[in-house]
């Protein structure tokens, strides 16, 4: 499912998807990957919107949501945490190999 979050520092709407198949992971990497080239076709915006909370993430822009999380790692993330909440620490995200 997709669910969208108004972000009041960028005054833009987020958009989040919540895996279903799994233990409710949002944004999980490995299924918005799939999806995006249906995202592109039909709603660019929308995946776009997707990306934008995970790219923050990775990118350690956290800080101006009041969750100063530094990414580290030397890989991309895997997702932002667990439904409702996107506060996974970067020492819990999986390391997924390369497909």
């Amino acid at each position: 499912s997709i669910e969208k979050a108004w972000n009041p520092v960028l005054n833009e709407t987020w958009v989040f998807m919540k895996e279903i198949s799994s233990d409710g992971d949002v944004s999980t990497i490995d299924v918005v990957y799939p999806a995006a080239p249906f995202f592109i076709s039909q709603a660019p915006e929308t995946l776009r919107r997707m990306l934008l909370p995970v790219l923050a993430y990775g990118n350690n822009e956290t800080a101006a949501y009041g969750l100063d999380m530094k990414y580290n790692l030397s890989w991309a993330p895997h997702h932002l945490g667990t439904w409702p909440v996107c506060d996974l620490a970067p020492m819990d995200q999986e390391q997924m190999p390369v497909r």
